[in-house]
C-alpha cells in the first residue's frame, strides 16, 4: 500500500495531484509531517524537516504502508537518509527517474518541468544523480494563474492551469527528447503536455505505478 508523506500547509489540490486522495483507484495512506512547510523548501532548509518526515513515514509504515513517497519533488537531498530509515522502498521525488530515462533517449536531454527554476538547484539535481548538462529546466514562472494559486493555497482552475503550463513548456529546445514533471502538483497536466509537445512524459504517478505493485 502506498503511503504519502505530505508537507504541511494549505495547498490547492486537484485530481491527479499526488496529495489528492481522489487521484487513486486503490486505498492510499496519507500522513502530514508535523511542523513542515513548503517555505522551508523554498528557503533551502529542507534538512530541518528530516525528523518530522521520518516520524510521518514511521507512522505510515505502522499503518501498513509498503512504499513511501512525498508531496514535494525537491526533497532529493533527503533521499539517502529516508531510504536508509525504512525497510520499505522510499522515493521522495520523480527526479529519481531521470538518470535511467536518460539512457533510453541518449544523446538527447530530458526537460525537467518545475514550478520555479531557481528552486531546482545543482545540489538537488546532483542528489538525484542528474548531470546538469543532460537536462533542460523548463520553468513555469510565466503561469500567472497556476503558480500564485499553488503558492498561496488558492483554488486552481484546471483548464486555465493546463493552458498556461503547456504554453510555458512549449518553448523546450529541439535537444529535449522527453519530459519529467518534478512537482507533485503537476501530474494532472501530464497528458496535456504529451499532446502539446509530442514527447513522452513521466511524473510522480508513473514512479508510484511501478514501485507500489512490487511492494505489495
Amino acid at each position: 500500500m502506498l503511503g504519502v508523506i505530505a508537507i504541511g500547509g494549505r495547498r490547492a489540490r486537484v485530481r491527479g495531484d499526488v496529495g489528492c486522495p481522489e487521484t487513486y483507484s486503490e486505498p492510499v495512506l496519507f500522513e502530514t509531517a508535523a511542523g513542515t512547510s513548503m517555505q522551508q523548501v523554498f528557503d533551502g532548509r529542507e534538512r530541518d524537516m528530516l525528523s518530522s518526515l521520518e516520524q510521518a513515514g514511521q507512522t505510515l509504515v505502522e499503518r501498513g504502508a509498503t512504499v513511501l513517497t512525498t508531496t514535494c519533488g525537491l526533497l532529493t537531498t533527503l533521499q539517502p537518509e529516508l531510504a536508509a530509515r525504512f525497510d520499505v522502498p522510499v522515493a521522495v521525488s520523480p527526479l529519481l527517474q531521470v538518470p535511467g530515462l536518460l539512457e533510453t533517449i541518449a544523446p538527447r536531454k530530458i526537460g525537467v518541468v518545475t514550478v520555479l527554476a531557481d528552486l531546482l538547484t545543482p545540489g538537488r539535481l546532483a542528489a538525484a544523480g542528474i548531470a546538469p548538462e543532460r537536462v533542460e529546466v523548463l520553468d513555469l514562472s510565466g503561469a500567472r494563474h497556476f503558480v500564485p494559486a499553488l503558492r498561496e493555497g488558492l483554488a486552481i482552475d484546471p483548464q486555465l492551469a493546463e493552458r498556461e503550463i503547456c504554453e510555458c513548456v512549449h518553448a523546450a529546445s529541439p535537444e529535449v527528447g522527453a519530459l519529467v514533471v518534478e512537482c507533485a502538483n503537476l501530474p494532472p497536466y501530464s497528458a496535456a503536455l504529451r499532446a502539446a509537445t509530442g514527447l513522452p512524459v513521466w511524473d510522480a504517478l508513473d514512479q508510484i505505478r511501478w514501485l507500489a505493485p512490487a511492494s505489495r
